[in-house]
This record gives structure tokens, C-alpha cells and sequence, in this order.
């Protein structure tokens, strides 16, 4: 599994996923690879418009504690190993 630097900003890679139908398919893949619901992974997927850290997601969206570092560091290096993210030019 790829290493996820935790304070580290990661973005989409601009030459991903453009056809929809294909990005609900294999977030759905990644999900189940990292044990989350399709909607946690939507919801990485849709921040990561932008340069975020680990922190940052699980601050955006585990406000309730449901999403840790751990998952959150997992699922990006599923994201990360499927070349659908790249570290951020900013980092």
C-alpha cells in the first residue's frame, strides 16, 4: 500500500476519472476495498477538488467521529494507488 503523508495535501489527478458512469464504478470498488460507505467516499471524492490533508477530510467530514485518520489515510492510498490523486503541487 502507498504511504500517505499526513500533512500532505492531495488533490484529483486532472487527467482521472471524467466519465461519470466509470467514477461511480470504481469509487464503488474503492469503497468496498477500504470498508466505507459509498457516500463517505463520494464525500473524500467530491473535497478532493481542491488540495486537502488527511486532518482536513476528517475534520470536514468525520465531524461525529465516523470517519478516522486510519480510514481516511486508507481509502486515499486505494485513491492514490489507482492514480485518481496526486500528491498537490502546493505540498
Amino acid at each position: 500500500m502507498t504511504d500517505i503523508l499526513p500533512t500532505a495535501s492531495y488533490v484529483r489527478n486532472p487527467q482521472g476519472l471524467k466519465e461519470s458512469a466509470r467514477q461511480n464504478a470504481i469509487l464503488a470498488s474503492i469503497s468496498e476495498q477500504a470498508e466505507l460507505d459509498v457516500e463517505e467516499t463520494t464525500q473524500v471524492w467530491d473535497l478532493l477538488e481542491t488540495p486537502q490533508t488527511v486532518d482536513t477530510i476528517c475534520r470536514s467530514i468525520g465531524a461525529d467521529g465516523s470517519l478516522g485518520s486510519e480510514r481516511v489515510t486508507h481509502l486515499l492510498a486505494e485513491m492514490y494507488a489507482k492514480d485518481l490523486i496526486q500528491l498537490s503541487p502546493d505540498s
